[in-house]
Protein backbone atom coordinates (compact mmCIF):
# COMPACT_ATOMS: atom_id res chain seq x y z
CA UNK A 1 0.00 0.00 0.00
CA UNK A 2 2.92 2.63 0.97
CA UNK A 3 4.36 1.96 -2.66
CA UNK A 4 1.22 3.01 -4.34
CA UNK A 5 1.03 6.34 -1.79
CA UNK A 6 4.81 7.03 -3.09
CA UNK A 7 3.53 7.00 -7.05
CA UNK A 8 1.45 9.87 -6.66
CA UNK A 9 1.20 12.91 -8.47
CA UNK A 10 3.52 15.33 -7.47
CA UNK A 11 2.51 19.10 -8.68
CA UNK A 12 4.49 21.57 -7.18
CA UNK A 13 4.32 25.50 -8.54
CA UNK A 14 5.80 28.97 -6.91
CA UNK A 15 2.34 29.68 -5.69
CA UNK A 16 1.80 29.94 -2.54
CA UNK A 17 0.26 28.83 -0.15
CA UNK A 18 0.55 25.00 -1.94
CA UNK A 19 -2.71 24.25 -3.06
CA UNK A 20 -4.34 21.31 -1.19
CA UNK A 21 -6.12 19.24 -4.24
CA UNK A 22 -2.19 18.64 -5.46
CA UNK A 23 -1.65 15.61 -4.52
CA UNK A 24 0.74 16.07 -1.32
CA UNK A 25 0.03 15.82 2.26
CA UNK A 26 -0.41 17.70 5.24
CA UNK A 27 3.10 17.20 6.38
CA UNK A 28 4.31 17.34 2.59
CA UNK A 29 3.52 20.53 1.90
CA UNK A 30 5.82 22.25 5.02
CA UNK A 31 8.46 20.71 3.67
CA UNK A 32 8.16 21.67 0.07
CA UNK A 33 7.69 24.95 1.09
CA UNK A 34 10.88 24.89 3.38
CA UNK A 35 12.84 23.75 0.03
CA UNK A 36 11.63 25.86 -2.21
CA UNK A 37 12.28 29.42 0.19
CA UNK A 38 15.55 27.80 0.73
CA UNK A 39 16.60 27.97 -2.75
CA UNK A 40 14.48 31.42 -3.17
CA UNK A 41 17.05 32.82 -0.64
CA UNK A 42 20.54 31.88 -1.92
CA UNK A 43 18.73 34.65 -4.77
CA UNK A 44 18.14 36.84 -2.21
CA UNK A 45 13.81 36.35 -2.33
CA UNK A 46 11.58 35.75 0.25
CA UNK A 47 9.77 33.21 -1.57
CA UNK A 48 9.69 31.47 -5.12
CA UNK A 49 6.98 33.09 -6.11
CA UNK A 50 9.18 36.33 -5.36
CA UNK A 51 12.05 35.60 -8.45
CA UNK A 52 8.92 34.03 -10.80
CA UNK A 53 7.66 37.68 -10.01
CA UNK A 54 11.24 38.64 -10.94
CA UNK A 55 11.61 37.49 -14.00
CA UNK A 56 8.02 38.38 -15.09
CA UNK A 57 9.07 42.11 -14.59
CA UNK A 58 12.57 41.61 -16.59
CA UNK A 59 10.72 40.22 -19.38
CA UNK A 60 8.32 42.82 -19.68
CA UNK A 61 11.06 45.39 -19.17
CA UNK A 62 13.28 43.28 -21.70
CA UNK A 63 9.96 43.91 -24.33
CA UNK A 64 9.83 47.39 -23.57
CA UNK A 65 13.65 47.87 -23.70
CA UNK A 66 13.33 46.31 -27.61
CA UNK A 67 10.49 48.25 -28.00
CA UNK A 68 12.68 51.47 -27.11
CA UNK A 69 15.47 50.79 -29.02
CA UNK A 70 18.27 49.49 -26.51
CA UNK A 71 18.93 45.96 -27.81
CA UNK A 72 21.86 45.41 -25.87
CA UNK A 73 19.89 46.15 -22.70
CA UNK A 74 16.74 44.39 -23.50
CA UNK A 75 19.20 41.39 -24.62
CA UNK A 76 20.72 41.45 -21.08
CA UNK A 77 17.38 41.79 -19.22
CA UNK A 78 16.44 38.59 -21.17
CA UNK A 79 19.68 36.52 -20.17
CA UNK A 80 18.66 37.19 -16.80
CA UNK A 81 14.86 36.35 -16.82
CA UNK A 82 15.95 32.97 -18.32
CA UNK A 83 18.60 32.88 -15.62
CA UNK A 84 15.65 33.17 -13.35
CA UNK A 85 13.46 31.31 -15.00
CA UNK A 86 16.08 28.32 -15.26
CA UNK A 87 16.79 28.60 -11.39
CA UNK A 88 12.64 28.77 -10.66
CA UNK A 89 12.58 25.49 -12.58
CA UNK A 90 15.86 23.82 -10.92
CA UNK A 91 14.14 24.52 -7.52
CA UNK A 92 10.79 22.93 -8.17
CA UNK A 93 12.71 19.48 -9.68
CA UNK A 94 14.73 19.89 -6.50
CA UNK A 95 11.70 19.80 -4.18
CA UNK A 96 10.10 17.04 -6.48
CA UNK A 97 13.49 15.25 -5.99
CA UNK A 98 13.54 15.82 -2.53
CA UNK A 99 9.47 14.79 -2.04
CA UNK A 100 9.68 11.64 -4.30
CA UNK A 101 12.78 10.26 -2.15
CA UNK A 102 11.13 11.17 1.11
CA UNK A 103 8.30 9.27 -0.01
CA UNK A 104 10.24 6.40 -1.10
CA UNK A 105 12.45 5.84 1.78
CA UNK A 106 8.81 5.88 3.60
CA UNK A 107 7.39 3.28 1.21
CA UNK A 108 10.38 0.94 1.91
CA UNK A 109 11.43 1.78 5.08
CA UNK A 110 8.70 0.43 6.75
CA UNK A 111 7.99 -2.67 9.07
CA UNK A 112 4.92 -3.76 6.78
CA UNK A 113 7.55 -3.69 3.72
CA UNK A 114 10.20 -5.87 5.83
CA UNK A 115 7.45 -8.37 7.25
CA UNK A 116 6.28 -8.53 3.06
CA UNK A 117 10.10 -9.02 1.74
CA UNK A 118 10.86 -12.19 4.78
CA UNK A 119 7.56 -13.68 4.04
CA UNK A 120 8.48 -13.80 0.38
CA UNK A 121 12.11 -15.04 0.78
CA UNK A 122 10.91 -17.65 3.95
CA UNK A 123 7.95 -18.65 1.19
CA UNK A 124 11.09 -19.21 -1.59
CA UNK A 125 12.80 -21.41 0.69
CA UNK A 126 10.29 -23.37 1.65
CA UNK A 127 9.20 -24.16 -1.83
CA UNK A 128 12.43 -25.53 -2.16
CA UNK A 129 12.55 -27.57 0.76
CA UNK A 130 9.27 -28.77 0.14
CA UNK A 131 10.50 -29.60 -3.63
CA UNK A 132 14.24 -31.48 -2.00
CA UNK A 133 12.10 -33.59 0.09
CA UNK A 134 9.77 -34.65 -2.53
CA UNK A 135 12.67 -35.44 -4.77
CA UNK A 136 13.71 -37.70 -2.02
CA UNK A 137 10.55 -39.48 -1.48
CA UNK A 138 10.57 -40.91 -5.21
CA UNK A 139 14.16 -41.51 -5.06
CA UNK A 140 13.70 -43.58 -2.12
CA UNK A 141 10.85 -45.74 -4.02
CA UNK A 142 13.63 -47.70 -6.13
CA UNK A 143 15.64 -48.14 -3.21
CA UNK A 144 13.25 -50.03 -1.17
CA UNK A 145 12.01 -52.00 -3.98
CA UNK A 146 16.18 -53.10 -4.19
CA UNK A 147 16.39 -53.88 -0.70
CA UNK A 148 12.76 -55.92 -1.19
CA UNK A 149 14.62 -57.51 -4.09
CA UNK A 150 17.74 -58.50 -2.23
CA UNK A 151 15.66 -60.06 0.50
CA UNK A 152 13.97 -61.97 -1.85
CA UNK A 153 16.45 -63.79 -3.79
CA UNK A 154 18.34 -65.69 -1.44
CA UNK A 155 21.91 -66.35 -1.32
CA UNK A 156 21.86 -69.24 -4.10
CA UNK A 157 20.32 -66.52 -6.99
CA UNK A 158 17.23 -68.81 -7.23
CA UNK A 159 13.56 -66.65 -5.95
CA UNK A 160 10.17 -68.48 -5.49
CA UNK A 161 9.63 -70.61 -8.52
CA UNK A 162 12.19 -69.07 -11.00
CA UNK A 163 14.99 -71.26 -12.22
CA UNK A 164 18.86 -70.35 -11.63
CA UNK A 165 19.46 -66.07 -12.49
CA UNK A 166 21.28 -63.74 -11.60
CA UNK A 167 21.07 -61.15 -8.89
CA UNK A 168 20.79 -58.46 -11.24
CA UNK A 169 18.12 -60.27 -13.45
CA UNK A 170 16.00 -61.08 -10.23
CA UNK A 171 16.17 -57.56 -9.22
CA UNK A 172 15.06 -56.79 -12.37
CA UNK A 173 12.25 -58.67 -12.46
CA UNK A 174 11.16 -58.25 -8.61
CA UNK A 175 11.50 -54.30 -9.11
CA UNK A 176 9.53 -53.98 -13.01
CA UNK A 177 5.82 -53.37 -12.94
Amino acid sequence: MRLYTAQRRILIGSDLPIPKKQGLRKHERPTIMRVLDEQARAERAVHLRDLDARALRLDRTAVMLDLEGHAELAKAARKETDRLENYVALALRRAGVYLLENRARNAIGGGLTWAGVLAAAFGIAGLFAVANYSQGQRQQAPAEKAIACLKTVDSSGTAAGWEQITLDEGCAKLISP
